[in-house]
């Protein structure tokens, strides 16, 4: 799916729809393994849209970078072992949402730096 979106859009567009797809793929999860069935469920929703989107992103540029999928697989891995032990109110994915899109975008910057420094 990857290579398919990146020949076909720029890094940004591309990690973004293979984000959607991702968030599509686990929105099963969403019902099943949420105690937010009432109200909290929109910003949990909302959460897991904007954190699999970013962290999709993140790969992205790990596997840019090294072309290495056991990167993504250990990345994949420890952001959800978290939740094995995790018993959090909705707060916790606010405050994950707002991290994910602070973190995100200053990602994308260095690997925009890094890529034109590389170029050179």
């Amino acid at each position: 799916m990857r290579e398919e979106f990146n020949s076909r859009y720029s890094f940004i567009k591309s990690s973004i729809c293979q984000g959607l797809v991702w968030c599509f793929w686990h929105t099963l999860l969403w019902i099943v393994d949420s105690e937010f069935t009432d109200l909290r469920a929109i910003p949990y929703i909302i959460s897991n849209i904007v954190v699999i989107t970013s962290i999709t992103v993140l790969i992205n540029i790990f596997l840019e970078r090294h072309n290495n999928l056991i990167y993504s697989v250990l990345f994949h891995f420890g952001f959800n072992i978290i939740y094995v032990f995790l018993n959090a109110d909705i707060m916790f994915f606010v405050i994950l949402t707002i991290l994910y899109l602070i973190i995100t975008p200053f990602a994308v910057l260095f690997r925009n730096k890094t890529k034109i420094r590389n170029q050179r």
